[in-house]
This record gives C-alpha cells, structure tokens and sequence, in this order.
C-alpha cells in the first residue's frame, strides 16, 4: 500500500517539477521563436519593398511609385516593432539608398537608357553597397550570429569585386 502512496507523490512532483519550471521556460522559448520568426518575415517585406522601389518603380507611373516608397517605409516600420535591439543605421541608409535610385531614374526616365547615366550608375552602386550592408546586418540580427561568422553573400562579393 505505501508503494502506492511513493509513486502517487512521486508522480505529483514531477508534475510539479514540470508545470513550475519547464512549462515556463518551454514558453519562454516558444515565444521567443515565435518573435524571430516575426522579423524574418520584417525582413523578407523589407527587402522585397525596397527591390520593387528600384527596380519596379522606375518603369511605372509615378503615384504607384510612391505607394511603393511608402510600403517600404512600413516595412521599416515593422523592423523597428518586431527587432529587440534598436540600431537600425544600415537598415535606414539602404532604404535611403533605394530613394535615391528611384529618383535618380525618374530624373533620367525620359531617356531610353536611365539605367546608363552617370547619376543613376552611382545611386546603383551606392544601394548595392548599402544592400549587402542591411543583407549581412539582417543575417546577424535573424541568425543570432557574430559578425565573424558572417560569411559574403553574392551580394558583398559583387561589391568587393567592384571596389578591386
């Protein structure tokens, strides 16, 4: 009979054991993930604004334009809510960076070659800078990495070969 009684207590304090501290920790952890996951999404809606406002918008109208500008200032919008640490500098200067481009093509839209005047060259060079800038920035932010450990993208190579 006192066999009974053990495993009874026994059983009821493992369960007690589970429900005081691994239940809050694995919660703890699920949100976690939870939150990463969020700014993976920030980051891919970032990343995919700012592409179509260089690459989309400069053959578009200029009210769609716009509309993509403003997409992709809420995506960056949506970084600062969903990031837990606050710097944001690369982040904010390749969104700069993609401005600068759109206006520079829009500058030069007329032309049947924009992408092939000296202001537009130097705004692409710029935002490909600035991108693989916020790229590797995000990867660390995302991946919970040194920044040692960030290894180029084909992003970095195609600007460290353009600085050669």
């Amino acid at each position: 009979m006192w066999w009974a009684f053990a495993s009874a207590v026994v059983a009821s304090l493992t369960a007690f054991g589970i429900a005081v501290f691994v239940y809050p920790w694995q919660r703890s952890l699920d949100r976690k993930q939870q939150m990463d996951g969020e700014l993976r999404d920030a980051y891919r809606e970032f990343f995919a604004c700012i592409e179509r406002v260089t690459v989309v918008s400069v053959v578009e109208d200029g009210e769609k334009s716009i509309d993509r500008i403003h997409s992709a200032k809420a995506a960056l919008n949506r970084l600062y809510l969903t990031s837990r640490t606050g710097d944001f500098s690369k982040e904010e200067r390749l969104y700069r960076s993609a401005i600068a481009v759109f206006r520079a093509a829009q500058k030069h839209k007329r032309l049947s070659n924009a992408y092939e005047t000296e202001e537009v060259a130097l705004a692409n060079v710029s935002f490909i800078s600035d991108f693989a800038d916020a790229l590797n920035a995000a990867r660390i932010r995302v991946l919970d990495l040194k920044e040692s450990n960030v290894k180029p993208n084909v992003t970095t190579l195609h600007v460290s070969r353009q600085e050669e």
